[in-house]
């Protein structure tokens, strides 16, 4: 299992058989509640799963013929518990940065320099290519980064009678990226029943649902890096460059 790009709302990357092929898929196939999802448990909230299992061998994936080649991941969600009803609330809090490692840019100033170290002067077309280039130094990383906030909260209930259980959890997840103007929103609920009619028959109808938010208007990272400290995106207004002022009324 390896982690994600660091991108809200983005998922890691799971590999269970191994790299078999060049071009092909590796993603094992879901199964949630025996419900085939896919290459992907969608938007399962982790706080609904009760426990889950790994299929990588040919005879217990066979049920799931050429879907399950790359491996299954069977998951099973909470179901309600006879009894008391039961209320459980979580709440989680976490911080994220990017950090650039030992990686460190030229300010403005030591990238004159280091153009000024060029024997061929006269071949750099550059109209302001001046000395005063020392003093503008803007940071793109410094600029387009932040602090990174992430909040989870939970809330279940669970309860019933030996012939019928339920179990209803409602879920919220919001990151916050590390990356300017990334952000990833996530609601979800889950209403769970087991319903015993007889002692041969049993029902289990379940109903989930899930909505998300994603706002991604930032470039990536390494953006960052190819921009010249010489240049900002703001003129002396303060005002981003190119951007048409708004007209009255």
């Amino acid at each position: 299992m390896s982690p994600g790009e660091g991108q809200p709302g983005q998922v890691g990357k799971i590999v269970i058989r191994g790299k078999a092929t060049v071009t092909g898929n590796t993603d094992p196939l879901w199964v949630v509640d025996g419900v085939i999802i896919g290459s992907s448990a969608g938007d399962l909230n982790p706080a609904d799963i009760a426990s889950m299992s790994i299929l990588k061998d040919a005879a217990s994936t066979a049920i799931y013929g050429s879907q399950g080649a790359n491996g299954v991941i069977v998951v099973t969600t909470k179901k309600g518990q006879s009894g008391k009803a039961t209320v459980n609330v979580s709440a989680k809090l976490g911080v994220s940065q990017l950090s650039q490692g030992k990686l460190s840019m030229m300010n403005g100033a030591e990238l004159y320099d280091y153009f000024q170290s060029f024997p061929n002067q006269e071949d750099i077309k550059f109209s302001r290519y001046t000395p005063e280039l020392r003093n503008d130094n803007y940071d793109w990383f410094k600029e387009n980064t932040k602090l990174g906030f992430t909040q989870d909260y939970n809330l279940s209930i669970s309860g019933g009678s030996e012939k019928i259980r339920t179990y209803l959890s409602l879920g919220y997840y919001n990151e916050e990226g590390a990356v300017k103007d990334f952000d990833f929103s996530r609601y979800s609920f889950r209403f769970n029943v087991d319903y015993q009619v007889t002692d041969w028959l049993k029902i289990r109808p379940q109903v989930s649902g899930s909505r998300k938010d994603i706002l991604d208007q930032q470039f990536g990272v390494g953006n960052f890096y190819s921009m010249l400290p010489w240049d900002s995106p703001y003129n002396e207004e303060g005002n981003l460059v190119g951007n048409r002022p708004r007209l009255a009324g």
